[in-house]
């Protein structure tokens, strides 16, 4: 009897310990399932978070190469969004090599963050320059730390985003008389310029001495798009201290500004030339002046698309300029 009463105790604690065991092993389970339900859990909590708020993410970029400082890259970056953007680094692709290498750059951690409505270069404290030698063509692409990509081209050449061109209205001209100077500036570039003006408001002439007034009479600074031309007219009376048959040289260039990225671009320099013809050369003593076929050798054609002076915004302007070169009234047909 009390055989049987020590062997039914000790299957009763045999069997709560293994009763403890299942209970522990259960609750185990069960708190390390819970645990991996919660981190799921916050797992999609969190990528669901990083998705809205990249959804919600929006800047755009502009870039360009600064020819007056050795093609010193800049990137502008205008945040659209509601919430602060965190650029993490900017990838550089070489797209006129045959290979398209990129490299990829970090950014001064000055510059990484843009506050909701606010645009602000990230390169101020992270110089880059772009070499001509190694190529053109550039893709800039400028990555998030949410992981948003914008990229814009860049191209780098030895030229300038304005292209000037000159011509003198009448080639040749009488000493006392006046010449029209045209200045004819074009933006060949991608992106719009502002504050465009002529280098030298006085033109740049040689001899000085043969010109005894030049005055400026087109409104000047002006915005030029993508394409857009305007042309700078000057008026200039030459002296009587020139010449007969020797060349007055008329030099100017221009210049504008990105307001994307606040480069300065100057054009070339454009020049052209008159030459100081003889005071009788002009005509007889008749009522009627016939003119020489050389006073209209060139008589120049010129578009502006699109200007303001197009009747609509994607209609241009054409004309033709006819200078005339005596001192009486001319009928032209």
């Amino acid at each position: 009897m009390v055989k049987s009463s020590k062997r039914r105790g000790i299957s009763s604690i045999v069997g709560g310990l293994i009763f403890l065991i299942l209970m522990t092993s259960a609750f185990s389970t069960f708190y390390i399932a819970f645990d991996f339900q919660q981190e799921t859990i916050n797992t999609q909590r969190d990528v669901s978070r990083d998705l809205v708020e990249k959804t919600q993410e929006q800047f755009v970029i502009s870039a360009g190469a600064d020819p007056n400082d050795n093609n010193r890259l800049g990137i502008q970056v205008k945040n659209q969004g509601p919430n602060p953007v965190e650029v993490a680094n900017i990838w550089i692709v070489n797209k006129s090599d045959v290979n398209e290498p990129a490299n990829r750059y970090e950014i001064s951690y000055q510059d990484v963050f843009i506050p909701p409505g606010y645009g602000a270069p990230i390169l101020e404290n992270t110089p880059l320059y772009l070499n001509p030698a190694y190529g053109n063509d550039y893709t800039v692409k400028v990555i998030s730390t949410l992981g948003s990509i914008k990229s814009t081209s860049v191209t780098v050449s030895g030229s300038t985003n304005l292209l000037a061109e000159m011509f003198t209205i009448p080639p040749d001209v009488v000493r006392g008389e006046n010449v029209t100077v045209a200045m004819r500036i074009t933006n060949i570039g991608k992106t719009p310029l502002v504050d465009v003006e002529p280098e030298n408001i006085p033109l740049l002439i040689s001899p000085s001495t043969s010109v005894f007034t030049s005055e400026l009479i087109s409104p000047s600074p002006v915005t030029l798009e993508p394409t857009e031309s305007t042309i700078f007219t000057w008026h200039n009376t030459l002296s009587s201290l020139g010449t007969l048959g020797s060349k007055v040289t008329f030099t100017n260039s221009a210049n504008g500004t990105d307001p994307s990225t606040g480069f300065n671009y100057v054009s070339n320099s454009a020049m052209d030339k008159i030459t100081i013809r003889d005071d009788g050369s002009g005509g007889g003593s008749g009522t009627e002046i016939v003119l020489k076929d050389e006073l209209f050798g060139r008589p120049e054609i010129f578009m502006i698309i699109p200007n303001v002076f197009g009747m609509s915004d994607d209609r241009g302007f054409w004309g033709v300029t006819v200078a005339n070169p005596t001192n009486r009234t001319m009928s032209v047909n």
